[in-house]
């Protein structure tokens, strides 16, 4: 009996156990479905706080003026740091974010950190291209092209892009599914999107800009019909060719014309000048490409220039001349594409989108757009004003804006003189000079004549009566505002009429205003580079750079839109030892690149710039 006892008691034990083993099982497997959920709602929530937005991919106004390209690389990728220009090159012309070209070349190469691959390909095989430049110009255009796909003017019958979020993430998409990653580092991410969203946040982690544009808005929004002007001087004639997409193919958004006032590769073009069609600061997207942001969101780009005259973030007005379209085919296409003669290529912009230009205004000449990309029918594509028609290569002398409230802003050089100024009481004049780095002795003088002219003079915007730096109120047209050490930039002057007044001369003088960088005791092994820049001011008349040493050989290049290389340089002396000289004459106001090539090794080398107006 107590053996069966102990038996009924072991079988008891034993369903217990049983029963505490299974419930155990079951508690463990709830708590791993439960840990499961987290991790798939965690996931989720990851995907979702990393997943790119459309003001990721856009490149605003604010990333402009605020990311400097070629910093970030130097500090960040050093290697890449010659390619700047090139990416911000592209990234304006296609207005994707450079920091979404970084991001891909990182998520494709891994380039960025780490100096491991072929320079020459920086996106591996999601492009075709052979060359640094033409693949970041291929994925940009194709990033550019995917984002807008699906939006269409016929479609919506709106200007207004109602692009979203989810457009951004499919350019993104079409551009990785496109190709097998090279970067070992990311070969075997599950989800490629998500990677990438991993990669672009570890290289840009700051917060995330908001859009300036309420997505999905159905309103037709054109800027207002005196708010931009044609591209060229009031009072000259130009001509033009259909309405296009920024890359020349396709039907949307038509963001784009071409102008033209004739000449040749080739030919002096330096007398035809490209204006800004509305006042607003400048970004310097490359030597050939600029961009002016205007108020209200808009921005208008211009393309194929040379002799830019305006520097990155000054502020311009309306009809102020910018540059040059560019008489050289590799000037007009300094990063790379193609172009068929000189010519300027206009495009308009809206919160850093391409915009359709229908119903859009140029100096009160309202576009309507064609079928396609240069539609040169005029059934389907014409300019508009007073019941008047203009078909495509007609000249069109511009007449500004009608209403115009932007004064007319004359510029002044150093040492100019302006005689005979007159005018009604009440009346005001605006001058503008540039006074470059390191100038001195600033004056502006009014002089002569009868009556009162009151001056006023103020950097860096325009004064008024009340707003100035000086003002030196005197009962009569002698008048003058000096300056011991001015500050570099723009400098303006109103001539207020509290009197009538005629004959009144006006002088903008400064002194000196050159400038120079020197670095010593620089040692280059054999077969190594030593790389540098400069950035030379407006209103310079000379340019020099010279390397000396007694010892080995070293060979100077020097470049004004990247960093030079044995193929591409502006000026490479090519003597038999260690001192070298370049000098330039009247040389552009832009950042400089100098490159030192040790051809045989060289200890103790001095490398100096020196720029003198």
């Amino acid at each position: 009996m107590s053996s069966i006892i102990r038996n009924n008691k072991f079988i008891a034990g034993l369903a217990i156990l049983l029963v505490l083993v299974s419930t155990k099982s079951f508690h463990t497997i709830a708590s791993n479905k439960v840990a499961n959920d987290k991790q798939i709602q965690d996931s989720a929530a990851e995907t979702l706080t990393n997943a790119i937005s459309k003001s990721d991919l856009v490149y605003s106004y604010d990333e402009m003026f605020n990311f400097d390209i070629e910093k970030y690389l130097e500090k960040n990728a050093p290697h890449l740091a010659a390619h700047s220009e090139a990416i911000s090159h592209y990234a304006g012309r296609s207005s994707i974010s450079p920091k979404i070209i970084i991001a891909l070349i990182e998520y494709q190469t891994g380039l960025v950190r780490k100096n491991n691959g072929d320079l020459k390909l920086p996106f591996g095989n999601l492009s075709k291209e052979a060359d640094f430049n033409g693949q970041v110009a291929d994925i940009a255009d194709r990033l550019s092209r995917a984002f807008y796909d699906g939006h269409s003017f016929h479609d919506t019958g709106l200007n207004a892009k109602r692009t979203g979020d989810e457009d951004a993430r499919r350019a993104i998409q079409t551009i990785i599914a496109s190709g097998k990653k090279t970067n070992t580092l990311n070969a075997n991410a599950g989800n490629e999107t998500q990677s990438f969203n991993s990669v672009f946040r570890q290289l840009f982690p700051e917060t995330k800009l908001k859009s300036n544009e309420k997505e999905g808005g159905a309103v037709e929004v054109v800027p207002a019909d005196n708010f931009l002007q044609l591209p060229y001087p009031v009072g000259k004639s130009w001509t033009y060719g259909g309405s296009h997409t920024n890359t020349g193919s396709g039907s949307y958004p038509q963001s784009s014309l071409d102008f033209n006032n004739g000449g040749r590769w080739g030919d002096n073009l330096t007398g035809i000048w490209v204006t800004s069609s509305a006042s607003g600061r400048v970004v310097r997207h490359s030597s050939c490409f600029l961009e002016v942001v205007h108020s209200g969101g808009w921005s208008t780009t211009y393309y194929h220039l040379s002799g830019i005259r305006v520097n990155h973030g000054s502020t311009v007005s309306r009809d102020t001349r910018l540059a040059n379209y560019a008489s050289n085919r590799n000037q007009a296409l300094c990063d790379g594409g193609s172009s068929s003669g000189p010519h300027l290529h206009f495009s308009l912009k809206r919160n850093g989108q391409f915009y359709h230009l229908n119903n859009v205004s140029l100096s009160g000449f309202k576009v309507h757009t064609g079928r396609n990309s240069y539609d040169g029918n005029c059934n389907y594509f014409w300019l508009e004003k007073n019941n008047s028609y203009y078909c495509a290569w007609e000249w069109i002398n511009n007449p500004g804006v009608d209403g115009d409230t932007e004064p007319t802003i004359w510029p002044m050089e150093n040492g100019q003189v302006r005689n005979n100024i007159s005018g009604n009481q009440g009346v005001k004049y605006y001058y503008k000079i540039d006074v470059p780095a390191d100038a001195s002795n600033l004056q502006i003088a009014a002089s002569g004549g009868s009556g009162d002219a009151d001056m006023y003079v103020k950097l860096g915007a325009l004064p008024t009566t009340s707003n100035y730096d000086c003002r030196p109120w005197k009962n009569n047209n002698n008048e003058t505002c000096s300056f011991e050490t001015p500050d570099s930039g723009s400098w303006y002057a109103m001539l207020h009429a509290y009197e009538s007044f005629s004959g009144l001369s006006l002088k903008t003088t400064y002194s000196g205003g050159g400038g120079g960088y020197k670095v010593e005791n620089i040692s280059i092994s054999q077969g190594n580079w030593k790389r540098y820049w400069i950035e030379v001011p407006e209103g310079m008349k000379t340019l020099t750079v010279k390397t000396t040493a007694n010892n080995g050989d070293a060979d100077l290049y020097v470049k004004k839109t990247s960093y030079p290389d044995k193929d591409n340089w502006d000026c490479r002396p090519y003597d038999g030892d260690s001192n070298e000289v370049c000098t330039f004459n009247n040389p552009e106001s832009r950042r400089w690149y100098i490159g030192i090539y040790g051809y045989e090794a060289v200890d103790g080398l001095t490398m100096e710039a020196e720029w003198k107006p």
